[in-house]
């Protein structure tokens, strides 16, 4: 039963995802949720105490872990594909900013105020989720650091310094993903300047 979860939610992820495409990139977006399945698989297989069946709605939230925030999948979908826990997840995963509406007065803010509102949004939105969707956001941030080919080098050092106030958020939920991350930020930081000859 648990093997068809995971194989459903790779099929909805597919569906979902279909047509779109990595920033930056031309590779097929469902890549991404694939990738960030892989890492959470191994990250728990280091974990004895996480139950098979929690191991496999964690897989197959990582794999849905965009369709709501990127796709306009529902909810009733989501849930009639996978499960209750499953759909708990992705909601806990899916940045509270997305529906975030700037006023006038935020208009008004200098340039990069709002993003910085946003991400401040999501990282108190997943400072109080599960320890499952810490560990999955983990995952997803690991993968998003390492995949940075092709962006712009100001975006690069924005992300990474947004990705370092996400790990500080996410401290204390796995060591070893969160010490591969810091590692990731730091490459990334380094490249930066490497290509920028400093």
């Amino acid at each position: 039963m648990t093997e068809n979860l995971i194989d459903r939610a790779l099929i909805l992820a597919e569906k979902w995802h279909n047509g779109q495409y990595r920033k930056g990139t031309n590779n097929p977006y469902i890549v991404h949720p694939k990738r960030v399945a892989d890492i959470v698989k191994c990250a728990i297989l280091e974990i004895s105490s996480v139950s098979e069946e929690t191991r496999d709605n964690m897989i197959a939230a990582a794999l849905s872990h965009d369709c709501l925030e990127d796709t306009n999948v529902s909810e009733a979908e989501i849930l009639e594909t996978t499960n209750e826990t499953v759909l708990k997840l992705v909601k806990e995963l899916t940045n509270p900013s997305k529906d975030f509406v700037p006023t006038q007065e935020h208009k008004r803010l200098p340039r990069g105020s709002i993003r910085r509102i946003k991400k401040q949004m999501d990282r108190d939105h997943l400072s109080n989720v599960s320890w499952e969707a810490k560990l999955i956001k983990l995952s997803d941030r690991l993968d998003n650091v390492r995949d940075m080919e092709g962006m712009d080098d100001d975006f690069c050092l924005l992300y990474a310094d947004e990705s370092q106030l996400l790990l500080n958020t996410l401290t204390g939920t796995h060591a070893n993903l969160e010490i591969l991350l810091k590692n990731e930020i730091e490459n990334l930081r380094r490249k930066v300047k490497e290509r920028r000859g400093n």
